[in-house]
């Protein structure tokens, strides 16, 4: 029996027994569930594997890093609610070689650990796994998610553990250790690895999620780029309003995840997505920005003192929010890097006045605050804004 989801949590199954042997492997393709799975009213069946999907995976603890577009963490926790699954059912992924990494820490309660890991060169037994998910946290769902799934809305109505039961469940002492070696490693054998720069991102991004600034805000402001998408993804899914450049006309846009269906946050952050869904941001609109999250191409994390992308907005787009009065002094400035970007000999003499300096600096392997930070600009310098920006 082949147990799969489909739109929201609608749990389906395929019984392989009714399949005819030439349409097997047709019957696993998602043309295939359309045709052969039938809806279940009442799950009544156990679960003997649950096979999830990870960026990265810790093979000593099973400790992952799930895909934050994908509801399988979510599922898992409903299916341990309805006593589908439990303490017993054999939890597997698959995962890239580069994937497995030995010093991946629990960083967020809610990941769910492994206990057996499939690679292409083999397989790996999880020696200890971490403890898992009992049940949803209903605190920590987005609103738009459990309205729109009638199986949600039925837990939340008193099926499950309370949010309190499962925060004490899960309040484990955990080391968080780095992955500095690893991905030092990972640097010199591959340095030019398109899958080493994308888990970099990864990393750096997840230790943004995990900041206290960002699990407070409201409304986070972000760039478009390829290093901050995993942090447009998570605002979304944590419920927060997600302030954007269109990368076509560059206004500034707000997508707020209480009016965006959970099979639309994928699509939401991409270019298309923001074009179709994003609503431009006015001068009376009153938005405050609660973390601004910019990227860098080098800085120095003693001052601050950064080097911006001329491909991107960001520091016109602080400047633009500063005169809005959309943002202060007291608002967080964060930026994710890789660690090859920190300089220690950046001079602020030596850097344009209307590059924004950062608070907090978040790389693969570390969390730098900085302790005196450069004064930021309070405005608009319109004569130092390139004419193409200007003009749209």
């Amino acid at each position: 029996l082949l147990l799969v989801r489909r739109k929201g949590l609608r749990m389906m199954l395929v019984n392989g027994s009714s399949v005819p042997a030439q349409q097997k492997v047709f019957a696993a393709t998602e043309d295939g569930i359309a045709l052969f799975a039938k809806p279940i009213k009442h799950l009544k069946l156990k679960v003997d594997i649950f096979v999830i999907a990870s960026v990265v995976v810790n093979p000593g603890t099973g400790c992952r890093v799930g895909e934050p577009a994908i509801l399988e963490e979510l599922e898992y926790k409903a299916l341990r609610e309805a006593r589908a699954v439990d303490s017993e059912t054999l939890v597997v992924s698959t995962v890239h070689e580069a994937g497995v990494i030995d010093s991946v820490p629990r960083l967020l309660r809610s990941e769910v650990s492994v206990d057996l890991i499939f690679t292409p060169t083999g397989a790996i037994t999880v020696e200890n796994p971490a403890p898992k998910p009992l049940g949803i946290a209903f605190a920590k769902v987005p609103k738009p998610l459990v309205e729109s799934v009638p199986a949600l809305r039925k837990m939340q109505g008193g099926m499950g553990l309370s949010p309190s039961e499962i925060e004490v469940a899960h309040d484990l002492d955990l080391d968080r250790r780095t992955l500095r070696q690893r991905l030092r490693r990972r640097r010199r054998n591959e340095p030019s690895s398109a899958a080493a720069k994308s888990l970099a991102f990864e990393v750096s991004a997840m230790h943004v999620e995990q900041l206290p600034e960002f699990q407070r805000a409201a409304c986070v402001r972000t760039g478009m780029d390829e290093a901050t998408f995993r942090i447009r993804l998570a605002v979304l899914w944590t419920g927060k309003k997600l302030l954007v450049p269109n990368p076509r006309s560059h206004d500034l846009v707000v997508l707020d995840a209480m009016k965006i269906y959970p099979d639309q946050v994928y699509f939401a952050v991409t270019a298309e997505g923001v074009e179709a869904l994003g609503e431009p941001v006015t001068i009376d609109a009153g938005l405050r920005v609660d973390l601004f999250v910019i990227s860098s191409t080098a800085l120095n994390p003693a001052n601050g003192c950064r080097v911006g992308s001329e491909e991107n907005s960001d520091d016109f787009d602080y400047r633009l929010l500063r005169e809005l009065r959309a943002l202060d002094d007291a608002t967080p400035v964060v930026t994710p890097v890789d660690e090859a970007a920190i300089m220690d000999d950046i001079p602020s003499k030596g850097v344009p006045c209307h590059e924004v300096p950062v608070d907090i600096v978040c790389t693969p392997r570390r969390t730098l605050r900085v302790e005196a930070a450069l004064p930021r600009p309070r405005g608009v310098h319109w004569s130092e804004v390139p004419a193409w920006l200007a003009d749209t």
